[in-house]
């Protein structure tokens, strides 16, 4: 009986410990427009992403597009070096450009956001999300 007890009580205790790890450190959340919109030339897709994390953090995003064209991938990466989270919803609009030499095409297309978020204290947390995106002309 005693050993059950104990064997409870340290149940109980990790089951504590991993809801405050997880609860310490918030990340971002983002939502994409699923329609981008491409430049002239075909070498920039303009997409909007809708960043939410807690007031006060800063976020870094890295933007990647891939879209199957025949038996070519076209790729392209766009970034926002610094977002301050303002609580709410913050968009941000983002150039992802083509690799050079590739050109994206009017159509569907796969898009990666991946996100770190410094909460001002040394913890950074990284996270990443997908979406299908729609590119026009």
């Amino acid at each position: 009986m005693h050993v059950m007890n104990r064997l409870r009580g340290f149940r109980l205790a990790m089951a504590l410990a991993a809801v405050l790890f997880t609860a310490g450190v918030a990340g971002a959340t983002t939502t994409v427009d699923p329609n981008g919109d491409l430049n002239g030339p075909r070498t920039i897709a303009t997409v909007s992403i809708t960043t939410v994390c807690t007031s006060g953090q800063s976020a870094a995003l890295t933007v990647y597009i891939f879209q199957s064209v025949g038996r070519l991938i076209n790729i392209g990466v766009g970034t926002v070096a610094a977002l301050t989270c303002s609580g709410d919803s913050d968009v941000s609009t983002v150039d992802v450009s083509a690799i050079p030499g590739l050109k994206f095409q009017p159509g569907p297309a796969t898009l990666l956001v991946h996100t770190e978020t410094d909460d001002g204290l040394g913890t950074i947390t990284k996270s990443d999300s997908g979406a299908k995106v729609k590119l026009r002309p």
